[in-house]
């Protein structure tokens, strides 16, 4: 097969901030890459250019713009088809609503490529996504507001025509799902994330238990419900680890504000990509306190470290409370009860640690995810074709 994936940027690089989705189309090129696939890479956010790892992989970036009405442009917009004309893929995958799922619905269109499209979020199944945004963070000045709902109105039209004419949609979890279904017409196919398993490095006993939280500093992630959390234990024995780029000026004021009164407290900021994992090598207990999420790959890095979870009100699908791997809390003061009592039961966070390693091995290995993702490729690509599949 040859496959095409439209992604922003390449985590691996320590000079750039990444998303969830980033990761996990880092993860899959280079699987497919090394099985043999011919893949391109096209990278929409990247500064710096990046060398392949495997020659059946071709990267390329894409000319930074800022704003939707740029992303939106046909100039820019046709560096993606162009790139796409040139490769010629049987694939094209993209995943969330973004200005780069038009390009790729309009090659696939014109094309006869199958376009994959996946929701990265579940927000991404609502509509209107750029228009709520617009009006959650509203303008002083009225006529600069006025532009930009305009401008939010149109790209949301745009988009939302785009992923509709996905041949294959792939959702995170049967929330995502539910809701692409009643909102969009869709009928997705459910696959989860998908991960490199390193061998695994188990923490021995220590007095000093470590409490991280890794995300990158926006609303949707409340990370003042972390800092409330170190603020009602503060006293203990506790070490709170706060790291993710920071680029809400708000939020990042109030949190070094509030973080500089707090002993054991500390604020690391933005972490390159291959350092997060020895983030979760010295962590006792991860805690989640995201308001609205697929599967974050946080989750999944704990539970590859084999790193207990506390999240807040927050339960993709009941796979925590389902496999044992966390404890879920429905308040703030369940919140602070269930790290306390964690931090003071080595065994309990070995065992919830032991189940979370042992879930991820089964169901979150990047080699079983690309060999489910082939298999319905194959099968789809056949159907398109006429032909039986083998697979």
């Amino acid at each position: 097969m040859k496959l095409a994936f439209v992604s922003q940027t390449w985590p691996e690089n320590a000079t750039v901030e990444f998303a969830g989705s980033s990761v996990q189309v880092y993860y899959l090129v280079q699987e497919f890459a090394r099985r043999g696939h011919e893949v391109l890479l096209i990278l929409t956010h990247q500064i710096d250019p990046i060398q392949p790892p495997y020659p059946t992989l071709s990267i390329r970036t894409a000319p930074i713009v800022s704003g939707l009405r740029h992303h939106l442009r046909k100039s820019w917009q046709r560096f993606i088809t162009d790139a796409l004309s040139g490769f010629q893929p049987d694939i094209v995958y993209q995943r969330g609503k973004l200005p780069e799922s038009v390009a790729c619905s309009n090659f696939c269109t014109k094309n006869n490529a199958l376009f994959v499209w996946l929701s990265n979020s579940d927000e991404t199944g609502k509509p209107n996504k750029f228009l709520t945004k617009r009006r959650q963070h509203p303008k002083s000045n009225p006529i600069l507001q006025a532009a930009r709902i305009a401008e939010a109105m149109v790209a949301d039209k745009k988009i939302e025509q785009a992923i509709r004419t996905a041949g294959m949609v792939i959702a995170q979890n049967t929330y995502q799902a539910d809701l692409l279904r009643r909102n969009f017409g869709m009928n997705p196919i459910i696959a989860g994330s998908g991960h490199f398993i390193p061998p695994l490095i188990e923490r021995a006993p220590t007095d000093e238990i470590s409490v991280l939280w890794l995300a990158n500093v926006t609303p949707v992630k409340q990370p003042l419900m972390f800092i409330e959390l170190a603020e009602k234990l503060s006293g203990t024995p506790l070490r709170f680890t706060m790291a993710g780029a920071m680029q809400n000026k708000e939020l990042r004021e109030e949190i070094e504000r509030r973080t500089g009164l707090l002993p054991g407290f500390h604020l690391v900021g933005h972490v390159p990509f291959h350092q997060s994992n020895g983030l979760f090598q010295a962590a006792d207990i991860f805690t989640h306190t995201s308001s609205s999420e697929g599967l974050p790959n946080t989750l999944l890095q704990a539970c590859i470290h084999g790193v207990p979870i506390v999240s807040l009100k927050n339960d993709p699908d009941n796979l925590i409370t389902k496999h044992g791997f966390g404890i879920v809390a429905t308040s703030m003061e369940e919140f602070a009860q269930a790290v306390r009592g964690l931090a003071e039961d080595h065994q309990a966070r070995k065992e919830m640690g032991r189940k979370g390693r042992k879930f991820a091995e089964e169901q979150y290995d990047i080699r079983l995810l690309v060999d489910k993702l082939t298999a319905l490729f194959q099968q789809e690509l056949a159907r398109r074709n006429g032909v039986e599949s083998v697979v």
